[in-house]
């Protein structure tokens, strides 16, 4: 409830857009823009152990009102399902977070009121 960790949020993912956001193709990558490998492929939108990094920054921008940063990333990895739905298991969780609110639902972790 302190809305200093909210702002220091947002300014942080101001930071994260800078360094990892890939605006061609509206995705983040794994490492930075500025170190790119050869033998890597620095984007990944499937889920291994771990939830996919772009799924947990479409519910950080969603929770923190950045609708227009979560609206391109969206649509991104909505583009990304019809290829890759059964390894994106944590950005569809996002993407139906993300489109809830986004319809004006009054939503959290456990779910969204039926008004």
């Amino acid at each position: 409830m302190n809305i200093s960790y909210k702002i220091k949020a947002k300014e942080m993912c101001i930071e994260v857009i800078k360094k990892f956001y890939f605006e061609k193709k509206n995705i983040f990558q794994k490492n930075e823009l500025t170190s790119n490998d050869l033998f890597f492929n620095p984007i990944d939108i499937s889920d291994h152990t771990i939830p996919n990094g772009n799924s947990i920054m479409l519910l950080n921008f969603t929770k923190l009102g950045l609708m227009k940063e979560a609206q391109n990333l969206a649509n991104s990895l909505n583009a990304y399902l019809n290829n890759y739905k059964m390894h994106m298991v944590s950005s569809i969780k996002s993407l139906d977070f993300f489109s809830n609110i986004n319809n004006g639902k009054n939503c959290n972790e456990e779910g969204c009121k039926i008004e």
